[in-house]
């Protein structure tokens, strides 16, 4: 049965925030269940679990807010989906609907789209095998989806359900609890052992997928091992607990100090890195609070801020990035997403985050590595492998090496914010689009050969010293090292940064400026509204735009080209 409405002081940040996303999609919900969409026509085609997510955010909203309506909606979403699956392939969907059977089942049982169409969810479970854990003797975690299909498993676990059909998971007894729990018990902390790193004095890991490592899939994997936790109860192994927290640790270590916690890579900027992450921090607290609890609440606490204010919930529901809402987002996203299916997955972690705040101690939250004056860290991200360091007013991330050509995950600065004199943080520079102009993926400092061909940068070490983020490396070209044995330095400044590398007499060093809408040029550099980005000597400007980001629809990028009489190259951005 659902309960009264809880009162309006009981509520946290996230239950508000879920309320608000709730009642729009409430609203848009069409006469058969599904959900429109204005960036994909059809979202079920598309990501496969937008129904399904959005209906188990309904439903955990309804039932927490005590809006039988919410939950019927969601209800109805989620006997959309499973009537309309296809097959069993999508982990999410799987995930999501046996979670949204199990909550319906305990606490809303009278629902009317449940009961009348129970059998639908059953028939669906059913028929569940197993997808990405097919192997059990995986060498350790290679993805976020063993931690999807994991949760969906420890859903199934507890269904009370059995299954007739050979070679799905709920037909031999207990194999479902057996899978869910290998991944949490024993490839979880076997991934946490193999990337190992320490940041302020803790111990921090990469929990993103492997080789590639997005940042923001470092929160999605996370909050999984979180609600898989939370699902498992006390079979879930004490190495697994630890695993969660120095996970939490990690987005303690990198998240920026106005609550950016995906700067680069795939999916950047993207609102439900934001709600996972405001989901899991809390979750690896325990129950007294100490300093290590306040610090995973200030995770939170930053990213449901960053939330609320970056990600407004506009007629056709939140934005998934802050640049834009709508069809207008198109040309900022990753052409896999969607808005039901991510608003689906925004909502749904905050349901679990506002769950998970009720039955928590509450805890005033402490400070981000981000904070501190000299708070500095080093991220074992294999390829993906980045640095911070904050001085005074100014927070930098700095990646070693870039990856597939993606000016998002580019080589160099991948956020520079700068602390205004009212408090406010202003990002210095905008967030990189996917592919920032030509050469595709470099924005330098790059060596441009006598043959008019770039060569890019690439680290091989980093390490921050003296203040400065030090990336050692060279440039490369068709993957072959063009020279080594240089140095690239990006040092914090009173107001910015400035990005130096030692040349050779006679080098032309290009580095590649990103502003805010179309550049001043100025004679040795570039100026738009927030920043001013010069060359230590008289540069050559070539601009490129207007590209679309998840910052800005009009990002412009201006090549900045320095002829080098031998002496160490410098690029310096400064707020204006």
């Amino acid at each position: 049965m659902l309960g009264a409405p809880a009162p309006a002081a009981a509520s946290t940040e996230a239950a508000a925030l879920a309320d608000r996303l709730a009642e729009r999609w409430a609203a848009l919900q069409r006469a058969d269940a599904t959900f429109p969409d204005s960036i994909r026509p059809d979202t079920h085609d598309w990501g496969r679990y937008g129904e399904a997510g959005v209906g188990y955010g309904l439903m955990l909203a309804g039932v927490r807010a005590g809006r039988p309506d919410w939950v019927e909606r969601g209800a109805r979403a989620q006997t959309y989906a499973a009537a309309r699956a296809p097959d069993r392939l999508s982990v999410f969907e799987s995930m999501l609907i046996a979670s949204g059977y199990n909550l319906l089942r305990r606490r809303a049982p009278a629902t009317p789209a449940f009961a009348a169409r129970r059998a639908v969810w059953e028939d669906y479970l059913r028929m569940i095998t197993p997808v990405y854990n097919a192997r059990v003797d995986a060498p350790q975690l290679p993805s976020n989806k063993y931690l999807v299909e994991a949760v969906a498993y420890l859903e199934l676990a507890r269904s009370g359900l059995t299954s007739p059909i050979p070679g799905t998971v709920l037909n031999r007894p207990g194999e479902a609890r057996r899978r869910g729990l290998d991944v949490i018990n024993r490839l979880v902390p076997k991934r946490v052992r193999s990337r190992r790193g320490r940041a302020g004095g803790h111990r921090v890991t990469a929990l993103s997928d492997r080789y590639k490592q997005p940042l923001a899939y470092h929160s999605l994997t996370l909050a999984l091992l979180a609600r898989a936790i939370d699902v498992a109860g006390r079979p879930a192994s004490k190495r697994a607990r630890a695993a969660l927290r120095i996970g939490a640790r990690t987005v303690w270590a990198f998240q920026a100090p106005d609550g950016d916690l995906a700067y680069f890579g795939r999916s950047q900027a993207q609102s439900w890195t934001l709600a996972l992450a405001a989901y899991a921090a809390p979750r690896a607290a325990t129950r007294a609070c100490d300093p290590r609890a306040r610090a995973f609440h200030a995770v939170a606490e930053r990213a449901l801020a960053r939330l609320g204010a970056r990600h407004p919930i506009g007629a056709g529901g939140m934005a998934i990035v802050p640049s834009a809402n709508g069809p207008a987002t198109v040309p900022a996203i990753d052409d896999y997403a969607s808005e039901v299916v991510y608003n689906g997955l925004t909502l749904t972690a905050l349901g679990w985050a506002a769950e998970a705040a009720r039955r928590a101690r509450r805890c005033r939250p402490g400070n981000l590595l981000s904070d501190r004056g000299r708070g500095r860290a080093v991220l074992p991200f294999e390829s993906a492998r980045f640095a911070t360091v904050r001085r005074g007013r100014v927070w930098l991330a700095v990646k070693q090496r870039s990856q597939e050509r993606d000016g998002r995950a580019a080589f160099g600065i991948r956020a520079l914010k700068r602390r205004a004199p009212g408090g406010r943080w202003i990002d210095l520079v905008p967030a990189a689009p996917a592919v920032p102009g030509r050469p595709r993926g470099s924005l330098g400092p790059a060596l441009l050969l006598r043959s008019g061909e770039l060569a890019r940068p690439r680290g091989r070490r980093m390490r921050v010293r003296g203040g400065a983020i030090v990336v050692r490396g060279g440039w490369v070209r068709d993957g072959r090292w063009v020279r080594r044995g240089v140095r690239f330095r990006f040092t914090p400044t009173a107001r910015g940064a400035r990005i130096a590398v030692a040349t050779r007499k006679g080098d032309r060093i290009v580095y590649s400026a990103l502003t805010d809408g179309a550049p001043v040029q100025l004679r040795r550099g570039v100026a738009d509204a927030v920043a001013v980005t010069r060359a230590s000597r008289r540069a050559e400007i070539r601009l490129q735009g207007p590209f679309a980001s998840t910052s800005s629809l009009a990002v412009w990028r201006a090549d900045l080209t320095v002829r080098s009489r031998g002496e160490r190259v410098s690029f310096t951005v400064r707020a204006r």
